[in-house]
């Protein structure tokens, strides 16, 4: 009965050790855009333009528009809508 008990807790404890190492340092998640992302949106449903570097837990830069409706889309950040649109933002803020 004893070795059952054993076996049972070295489980459980290689269950939560599996667990914990697939998280990512910090609580960082994983990419949150799947795939390449859009190659172009419209602009005038624009609400909030994001761009996250890569990191530890995503290999990848993700540019994440919010739409007014609130729905939020990922943006392929090597296509040339996305380009053209980080441009003009880095313009923007260097005229104020």
């Amino acid at each position: 009965m004893a070795v059952g008990k054993a076996l049972a807790l070295f489980c459980g404890l290689l269950l939560i050790l599996s667990c914990v190492c697939g998280m990512s340092p910090l609580g960082k998640q994983r990419c949150m855009c799947k795939g390449r992302g859009a190659e172009r949106i419209s602009t005038q449903h624009l609400k909030k333009l994001e761009v996250f570097p890569m990191s530890f837990g995503c290999d990848e830069i993700e540019v994440i528009v919010t739409m007014k409706s609130g729905s939020k889309i990922c943006l392929n950040p090597q296509s040339k809508f996305a380009n053209k649109l980080l441009s003009a933002l880095r313009k923007k803020r260097s005229s104020k």
